[in-house]
C-alpha cells in the first residue's frame, strides 16, 4: 500500500503579531469634555488631526495635558496615533490600551476601564494615547 501525505506551504498562512505601541499620553480631562463626555475610539493618520486633537484637549492656558506627553512631534510617514477616551465619569477611571494585535486584514485594539483615580470627587475623563507603525489596515477598538 502507497500512502502520500502532502501539506500546503505555510508562506500563506497569516501568523497574528502583536505590536508594539509607544504611550504618548495617559490621564483624565476635566471639562469641557471632548464629544460631550461620550466614548471616542479614534485613529489619528496626519498632523493636521493630531493638532486638532491638542487644540482640544489643551485648551486651557493654566491646564496643559500635553506638557506631561512623552512626544508631540509624530512623523506619520512612519506613525500613526491611536486615542481612546472613556465616558465622562464622577469619579473617572483609568483608561488603558492593553493590546494591539496584528490579523491578515486588521488592528484590534484592545482597551479596559479600571476602577476609579480620583482622590477627590469630580468628573472627569479618563484617556490614553499610544502610538504604533503606520498601516493600511482598518483599526477596531474592543473593550475587554
Amino acid at each position: 500500500m502507497l500512502l502520500s501525505l502532502s501539506s500546503c506551504g505555510g508562506d500563506d498562512d497569516f501568523k497574528t503579531t502583536s505590536i508594539t505601541f509607544t504611550e504618548i499620553g495617559k490621564g483624565s480631562l476635566g471639562p469641557p469634555f471632548l464629544n460631550n463626555g461620550n466614548s471616542v475610539n479614534r485613529v489619528i493618520d496626519n498632523l493636521d488631526e493630531w493638532r486638532n486633537l491638542i487644540s482640544t484637549i489643551d485648551y486651557d492656558p493654566l491646564i496643559r495635558y500635553m506638557i506631561n506627553f512623552n512626544e508631540i512631534d509624530i512623523d506619520f510617514s512612519k506613525s500613526q496615533i491611536i486615542v481612546v477616551f472613556d465616558n465622562e465619569e464622577m469619579p473617572p477611571s483609568t483608561t488603558d490600551i492593553k493590546t494591539v494585535t496584528e490579523y491578515e486584514n486588521e488592528i484590534i485594539v484592545t482597551y479596559a476601564a479600571i476602577g476609579s483615580t480620583a482622590l477627590v470627587a469630580h468628573h472627569g475623563q479618563s484617556f490614553h494615547i499610544v502610538k504604533i507603525p503606520r498601516s493600511k489596515k482598518i483599526i477596531k477598538f474592543q473593550e475587554v
